[in-house]
């Protein structure tokens, strides 16, 4: 073997530990980030749980169930009552005559 090959066969193997050496940095992350994403999916997994059980006391009675036993009356919030608007006496209809003036027309 001469000197050009030994050369050549010494670059070829720098290139190839190079290459190793950056896939094995781009493993190490997918790795890091993979498990940062299982853990994110498990928090989430979590807190989907708690709210759908959260909401499950708000489901609507599935056809031929009985609907939950709603609480008394008096344990209901009542709304205040609104006041009653006064009775006003209705303005005579307009019977389109121009002379005569209307409630409604502008001056």
């Amino acid at each position: 073997m001469d000197q050009a090959d030994v050369n050549a066969l010494q670059d070829t193997i720098s290139s190839q530990d190079a290459l190793l050496r950056k896939h094995d940095q781009l493993l190490a992350s997918l790795l890091e980030n993979s498990s940062a994403l299982s853990t994110q999916v498990n928090n989430i997994t979590t807190q989907l749980t708690a709210i759908t059980g959260a909401l499950a006391q708000f489901t609507l009675p599935q056809p031929g169930e009985s609907p939950p036993a709603s609480a008394p009356d008096s344990a209901k919030p009542s709304l205040p009552v609104p006041a009653k608007e006064p009775h006003t006496v209705d303005p005579e209809p307009h019977a389109g005559d121009p002379a005569r003036p209307s409630y409604f027309s502008a001056p």
